[in-house]
């Protein structure tokens, strides 16, 4: 597949992020669009004041940009970190659609403000991050489990699951993890993005249990989903079925 010219709507979104004016799910959206190619790396590195031709996407580099754009830092070494690492993955062999591999791990930051002014609720998740970025995955999830039984609400519910199935994933706790992406994947109130994005989760995770065929099926429901997560499980799509 050639590679997509980055469009006017592509830009206006990398525009409205790097002035901060996107909201979780938009940055998450925007975050899957990006990995789809370069050009729209460059773009990013460019709105965002990063020297195109600097590759390295060094701490140096990203927070110096921020002090220029107003940007939160960690929000966006977390995407390039997200970017950068997917579409390793899909040139490895030179061509996307010759060979995937299933993602390495799953990006647990994103907030983009100081604790300030976040409710109790985001501190603890918070909390939940840190400890899993250390290692503490039992003690991460179990903070999650807490909030996951205090909430009724569809969409809190179904992040909380996808968050604590991404800390699972992230210590090779897939069957634990699958569980967890299946809730979300099965409840129909679920929005399009939690979805899809369960959706492509749960793919990667069977891909990371050898069962490649309950992967293309979730690859296939991710794909039909027609989000953003689309465009990136077709080229998943196509390579499997070339095996």
């Amino acid at each position: 597949m050639s590679p997509r010219v980055i469009s006017p709507q592509l830009k206006k979104k990398i525009d409205r992020y790097v002035e901060g004016e996107l909201d979780a799910e938009e940055v998450d959206e925007l975050w899957t669009e990006l990995i789809h190619g370069s050009r729209a790396l460059g773009y990013l590195k460019v709105a965002a004041g990063i020297d195109e031709s600097d590759d390295s996407g060094d701490e140096k580099s990203i927070k110096t940009a921020a002090q220029k754009q107003i940007l939160n830092y960690k929000h966006l070494s977390a995407a390039l970190v997200l970017i950068a690492g997917v579409f390793f993955a899909f040139q490895i062999t030179g061509e996307a659609t010759e060979s995937v591999q299933p993602i390495t791990s799953i990006a647990l930051n994103y907030y983009r403000s100081a604790d300030a002014g976040i409710s109790g609720d985001e501190v603890r998740l918070k909390k939940a991050i840190e400890l899993a970025n250390q290692g503490k995955v039992d003690r991460a999830v179990r903070i999650i489990d807490v909030e996951l039984n205090r909430t009724t609400d569809v969409h809190t519910k179904s992040s909380l699951l996808i968050k604590s199935g991404s800390i699972l994933y992230n210590a090779a706790r897939y069957r634990e993890a699958l569980y967890r992406f299946e809730r979300v994947v099965k409840d129909p109130d679920v929005n399009l993005l939690l979805h899809e994005k369960a959706y492509w989760y749960l793919g990667n995770t069977y891909f990371r249990l050898g069962e490649p065929e309950a992967a293309k099926v979730a690859f296939q429901n991710a794909y039909e989903l027609d989000g953003a997560y689309s465009r990136v499980a077709e080229k998943y799509l196509i390579a499997l079925g070339q095996e």
